[in-house]
């Protein structure tokens, strides 16, 4: 993907995530940084149920795109899900978890955090 295929394709991702009610959607350009992707889309969801749903809407998303994707932690229970959907990277949590983690600042010392949606 190109880098304005892959700037819309993010958009796409935040906004479908905003329709479903995603909580704090952010993302990280990292690009510069990280030879995988072109931007993590981190968000979260209220409950378990929450966040499944955001995980089936990117998997939607990547298969109505026809845009390869695999997805980790879509397991029961599970408080933290990861989907590479090609040149963005989605981080679905819920809150204590993704406060634990810290991925944003994890990343913030090496590039620059944008504002939400």
């Amino acid at each position: 993907m190109d880098k304005q295929d892959s700037l819309i394709w993010r958009q796409t991702i935040e906004q479908a995530l905003a329709d479903k009610k995603a909580l704090e959607v952010r993302f990280l350009d990292v690009r510069e940084v990280f030879p995988l992707a072109d931007y993590f889309v981190i968000a979260q969801g209220s409950s378990y149920r929450h966040l499944m749903t955001l995980c089936d809407t990117c998997i939607d998303l990547a298969r109505a795109h026809k845009v390869p994707h695999t997805v980790q932690g879509r397991d029961q229970g599970t408080s933290w899900i990861a989907l590479d959907l090609c040149s963005v990277f989605v981080h679905l949590f819920l809150e204590d978890v993704r406060k634990e983690v810290g991925l944003e600042e994890l990343w913030a010392p090496l590039i620059s955090q944008k504002p939400p949606l």
